[in-house]
């Protein structure tokens, strides 16, 4: 015998399809592309391309994000669940990024003297970097928190939204670094840094005070 009590709350109700990873990575990969498509085509890949690849800026500058979105995405994964967990190998990940990082630092420090380093912390294409990482990551995040992030049931939404924004910003970041000519790392950590810093701050504010299960 159906209850019409319990059948009234449960009149509204409506399936709702469960979160699968391949979604998650799927977004990333269409991020990743339309990112690419978007500097490439306005803005072009930096004009000492091949130098860079010789050099090695090409590949270690964009692989720190790229490391950091990979990293950040098994997280957002894991902790869209209740009782996920954060596990070892996947802080490793950040690890490695911030590793690279310090040794291109130590590297270049040997290389690389004060002056030079002032001249370019205040080149004028800092604020440049600023707002294209931080606006299309700004998208991207958008994107990712209608089609993955507000349909979590995380124990720890800060965190998650935190995840989210940093996510975004690693992938514009990392396609960015393509276009981006300067290759001093100090220059990396403060512009690069700051813009992801600023995205994963919002997404922390707006995953404490929007995300409900």
């Amino acid at each position: 015998m159906n209850d019409p009590f319990i059948d009234q709350l449960v009149n509204d109700l409506q399936p709702k399809r469960p979160l699968r990873d391949t979604d998650l990575w799927a977004l990333g990969i269409i991020g990743f592309i339309f990112a690419a498509i978007a500097i490439a085509g306005t803005i072009g890949l930096r004009p000492d391309f091949f130098q860079a690849a010789k050099t090695g800026a090409l590949f270690w500058k964009p692989g720190i994000f790229f490391i950091a979105w990979l990293a950040s995405s098994l997280l957002i994964m894991s902790l869209s669940r209740p009782h996920g967990k954060i596990k070892k190998w996947h802080l490793s990940l950040f690890i490695l990024a911030l590793f690279t990082l310090l040794y291109q630092l130590l590297i270049q420090s040997q290389f690389v003297g004060s002056k030079e380093v002032g001249q370019v912390l205040r080149d004028k294409s800092a604020i440049y970097c600023l707002s294209i990482i931080t606006g299309g990551g700004g998208l991207l995040l958008f994107a990712a928190w209608k089609l993955w992030i507000t349909n979590a049931a995380s124990m720890q939404p800060k965190l998650l939204g935190l995840l989210a924004g940093l996510n975004a910003g690693s992938i514009m970041a990392a396609i960015y670094a393509m276009h981006c000519d300067i290759d001093v790392a100090l220059y990396v950590l403060v512009y690069y840094g700051l813009s992801i810093a600023m995205l994963s701050a919002v997404g922390a504010y707006f995953g404490q005070k929007l995300l409900r299960w």
